[in-house]
């Protein structure tokens, strides 16, 4: 599984690193420029991405809007962290498609559970992709 960290700051981006690092086998990528993240999600397909509020340039929310808006990635399960506390931020990280919302600094329970059933619906989802796939491929075979 694939999972994505936007954030500017580097050593928080290093801090979740080691934290999903320490949860399991995933192939991690960090960004620190969120523009170079939507260009590695325009032709790579990320599994979970995890995304800062606060960054110049790009921020979460705008992340969020432009990354939906690629194709293939409306099912993406994304997490978003931020400093900032205030409701209105949370309600709109849902809205724009976020899955799940943790102030910095989190709480590594929550955290944990957040990525392990944001894992485990990517998965799930992926699942009638792989059944059709195989399909489909037998089908060739059959009709050859």
């Amino acid at each position: 599984m694939k999972i994505a960290i936007i954030d500017d700051d580097t050593e928080f981006l290093a801090l979740v690193r080691a934290t999903l690092e320490n949860m399991g086998d995933y192939e991690i990528l960090c960004f620190s420029l969120p523009t170079e993240a939507l260009g590695w999600c325009m032709h790579n397909d990320p599994d979970l991405v995890i995304v800062d509020y606060l960054m110049p340039k790009l921020d979460g929310m705008a992340f969020i809007r432009q990354f939906r808006a690629l194709e293939g990635k409306t099912d993406t399960p994304i997490l978003m962290l931020s400093s900032r506390q205030e409701n209105f931020i949370r309600y709109q990280a849902l809205a724009f498609g976020a899955m799940h919302f943790l102030t910095k600094p989190f709480d590594t329970t929550k955290f944990h559970a957040f990525i392990k059933s944001m894992i485990a619906a990517r998965q799930r989802h992926k699942l009638p992709e792989i059944h059709t796939n195989g399909k489909k491929n037998n089908q060739r075979i059959d009709n050859q």
